[in-house]
């Protein structure tokens, strides 16, 4: 390696070396958690992305940051103006706690073709990214973090880097960092091997040849968390912008870079950019994390309170006798879990327990389900029921069950919810199966809907999106336990799906090729019609058997079994 420049910013590239020896003489990490700017959580988790789309409290530059474990993102980022515009569509999946993976639709404004490609106003280019943190943050060393930015594809975000960032003072991040490609195009000071001079590689192919080879510069960066919602970020960027600058996409004055991000909620968060001194630009990023619900709840009105019992009333047994008074029960309970967007499939009901089967339509938290389903078995079934079994149906198939104590119900109404789950029996609603009388329209029952329908189409060459709107009605008629015949009917209002272009002759197969020949009619459209059994030929395992047009294109039998 021979060293040119900058001296300002070598002093970045030595502390991340003194770093990674740190790292390999510590035998023991340690591993205290640090405090994200903007959000308090973890090891050097954040819910920032930059305007690549990469989790990161920067700009341009990466981090050795990551993501929420399991946090599944979508940021939209945006710069420039007119034909030199440029769009940044990122989905980013935080696949380990270490390692997250991202892929970007970009839309690029002004990008003049190399010699013998096709002519393009806007390139539309995909590229994949990959980040893998080698060392969590310790007491005395960063975080260290590895990774490949647009390492399959055309090569035009093309980058590899070595980056630390440590936690000072709980609210303040530094980054330093080394790279190749486009993070060593500015201020190169050494040189690794020979990388290739073409711009644009063939997309869908790994740039393999690329990885870390050619110039090397070093970039670094600060964040500071104003507030626990307000973040502010600079940057020395390592990414000269050449192909831009050439074509006149960008007039890079500056090597810095200026942001400030404000988190609304762990969902949603805004960010706004200077950049290179000649452009302004701004991101919108939403993300979800299925360990987290977005929210908590939902809008649904306050569940019924628990109907305490008088005492001695649980002595009462002579209900056990009277038919009229057994069929008000279960008429009230029906009544009452209807109100709730529940529908009673089927009840068993004896001196001192009661099981339901559930239907659940509302909810999609399932325990908001079970607690409002045993809050109306409180008010509407006979005082000696003591054990409340409640089993939830999926398909025509018991699902899991929650047994609780009536008593605990009435005792722990406004404690916490823990107090309550760790009184609780969780087990598989097969076994309480016998014994159950079925409500009248559990089977057979007919379902319907209408409402609007929207397919999108991404990546074509010529469009990156296109989509059909209209309206589409959809049935199902479940006409015994488990079987379930359903389809599905649209009509196309408006929408482009039948100007995609057909692809020329191949000796390969059609697979997807012909999509744009189902969406060129005016005319009602077949979606689906099937016959579908659902099953549980055994313990814990799932089982699904469908027969008929599957799906547009496509007709056949479809098995599905699942543990």
């Amino acid at each position: 390696m021979t060293c040119k420049q900058p001296i300002a910013v070598l002093a970045t590239t030595f502390a991340l070396c003194a770093a990674s020896s740190a790292a390999h003489a510590q035998s023991a990490v340690d591993l205290r958690a640090s405090v994200n700017p903007g959000r308090p959580d973890g090891n050097q988790i954040t819910t920032q992305t930059n305007i690549y789309g990469a989790p990161g409290g920067l700009i341009d530059m990466p981090t050795a940051e990551m993501a929420p474990d399991a946090q599944l993102s979508t940021t939209v980022s945006f710069y420039g103006s007119g034909r030199n515009s440029t769009t940044r569509t990122t989905l980013t999946f935080q696949v380990l706690p270490r390692l997250s993976a991202s892929f970007r639709y970009s839309g690029i404004g002004g990008i003049m073709p190399d010699p013998g490609r096709p002519t393009f106003n806007t390139l539309y280019d995909r590229s994949f990214d990959l980040r893998y943190r080698l060392v969590n943050e310790g007491r005395y060393i960063p975080a260290i973090a590895i990774g490949l930015q647009d390492f399959i594809g055309t090569g035009i975000y093309g980058g590899e880097y070595l980056v630390a960032t440590k936690t000072i003072a709980s609210r303040l991040r530094v980054t330093g960092g080394i790279g190749w490609g486009r993070f060593g195009s500015n201020g190169s000071f050494g040189k690794t091997g020979t990388r290739p001079n073409t711009l644009l590689g063939e997309g869908g192919i790994p740039t393999y040849d690329r990885w870390f080879r050619g110039d090397v510069a070093a970039f670094a960066g600060l964040s500071y968390a104003v507030t626990d919602k307000l973040s502010l970020g600079v940057e020395y960027s390592s990414d000269g912008y050449d192909r831009e600058q050439r074509d006149g996409n960008i007039d890079r004055k500056s090597s810095f870079n200026f942001s400030a991000s404000y988190r609304v909620s762990d969902s949603l968060s805004f960010s706004a950019y200077s950049l290179y001194g000649d452009e302004v630009g701004a991101s919108v990023t939403i993300s979800l994390n299925p360990r987290t619900p977005a929210v908590n709840g939902g809008a649904e009105g306050a569940p019924l309170p628990v109907a305490p019992r008088a005492p001695g009333d649980a002595a009462d047994l002579g209900w056990t006798t009277d038919t009229a008074r057994q069929s008000s029960a279960r008429a009230t309970l029906a009544s009452l879990l209807e109100r709730e967007g529940i529908i009673l499939h089927g009840m068993d009901l004896d001196s001192r327990r009661a099981h339901v089967q559930i239907r659940n339509t509302r909810y999609g938290q399932r325990p908001q389900a079970l607690g409002r389903t045993a809050r109306a078995m409180t008010r509407s079934l006979p005082a000696s029921v003591e054990m409340f079994t409640i089993t939830q149906m999926v398909q025509g198939q018991p699902a899991g069950s929650a047994t609780f104590h009536r008593s605990d119900l009435e005792r722990l109404e406004n404690a916490p919810a823990t107090d309550i789950l760790a009184r609780a029996v969780i087990a598989d609603g097969l076994q309480y199966s016998d014994g159950i009388t079925l409500a009248e329209d559990a089977h057979p029952r007919f379902e319907y809907g209408l409402g609007p329908f929207l397919r999108f189409s991404v990546f074509d060459p010529d469009n990156p999106v296109r989509f059909n709107a209209g309206v589409q009605a959809r049935a199902k008629y479940h006409f015994a336990p488990g079987w379930v015949a359903s389809g599905s009917l649209s009509q196309k209002v408006f929408g482009d799906l039948g100007d995609v272009s057909l692809p020329g002759a191949s000796g390969l197969p059609r697979v997807r090729s012909n999509v744009a020949l189902y969406s060129r009619t005016d005319t009602p459209t077949l979606d689906h019609l099937t016959v579908s059994k659902y099953g549980r030929p055994a313990k814990d395992i799932y089982s699904r058997l469908t027969v008929g047009y599957l799906e547009r294109m496509y007709a056949g039998v479809l098995i599905v079994i699942e543990n």
